[in-house]
């Protein structure tokens, strides 16, 4: 016989499985750009048996079939992007837009760092700094404003 304990266990565990997640809320169908409730039962189901056919969607919930293909080509097709970086309409052709990429202080020249050390810190690298330092300084600036990318060399 079953106890209460037990079978109040065995409801919440029923809830769970078919609990909406609330960071993503749903899963697209990578065929036809149809949008499901991101709910257990349905990833649990995801597998390389059945042909892994949902991804994880950010974009909008009322967004046409056509956009949420293109949404679906433009996840895959960008080399390096993240599944969590929501992509953007451009209301003018009504097209995602994908996010541009990080500035990377590692790969920047001299201009470059001096550029955007001005544009994004409101400060100043002299022309003639060596490169080092000054990609230790806008590393420090980043530091300050919390925008360092998690993992990224401090060194």
């Amino acid at each position: 016989m079953i106890t209460d304990q037990q079978e109040a266990s065995l409801a919440a565990a029923a809830n769970a499985l078919s609990r909406q997640d609330a960071k993503t809320p749903f899963l697209i169908n990578i065929h036809d750009g149809r949008l499901f409730p991101n709910i257990a039962k349905l990833r649990k189901g995801n597998t390389a048996k059945f042909g892994l056919n949902y991804r994880p969607y950010h974009g909008p919930p009322k967004a046409t079939i056509e956009q949420r293909m293109q949404y679906l080509r433009s996840e895959t097709g960008t080399p390096g992007a993240s599944a969590a970086a929501p992509l953007v309409i451009d209301s003018e052709t009504d097209t995602y837009v994908p996010p541009p990429p990080p500035f990377d202080i590692g790969k920047a020249s001299r201009d470059e760092l001096i550029t955007f050390a001005a544009s994004q810190y409101g400060q100043v690298i002299e022309p003639n700094a060596n490169i080092m330092s000054a990609r230790k300084r806008v590393r420090e600036w980043a530091q300050r404003a919390g925008e360092l990318a998690a993992g990224a060399d401090l060194a």
